[in-house]
């Protein structure tokens, strides 16, 4: 996130100066805005990361709080796994990612790509 807040044109930023814009309207009125692919990049990549941590809910979670991750690893029994839960658990688990990344995905190549090439 600091190259895409960097490469926003100290032109841009300057000009709201003059017109007489403190620095939080700049940067909520004009940084946010022309970095919404490099946040939406970044917005996806920790939420799928979050999203799919189960060692550290399996470890850290109260007994009676657990996360979907940590449901399907505990879907096991002692006969072994039965695969139909456990594939619609996992089917279930992915849906949410796998739906946000397709709403977002014209911001979501722009954001990985962002700052990637100097003009």
């Amino acid at each position: 996130m600091r190259d895409v807040f960097r490469d926003i044109s100290r032109d841009i930023t300057d000009a709201a100066r003059v017109d007489g814009a403190d620095i939080w309207q700049i940067f909520r009125l004009i940084a946010l805005p022309l970095s919404l692919d490099g946040l939406t990049a970044t917005g996806i990549i920790v939420f799928s990361f979050c999203w799919n941590e189960a060692l550290f809910a399996a470890a850290l979670a109260p007994e009676h709080a657990a996360t979907l991750a940590t449901f399907i690893l505990s879907s096991r029994s002692t006969q072994g796994a039965d695969f139909n839960i456990v594939s619609v658990d996992s089917l279930i688990a992915i849906t949410p990612p796998v739906l946000m990344s397709l709403f977002v995905h014209r911001y979501l190549a722009g954001g990985l790509t962002f700052g990637a090439v100097k003009d």
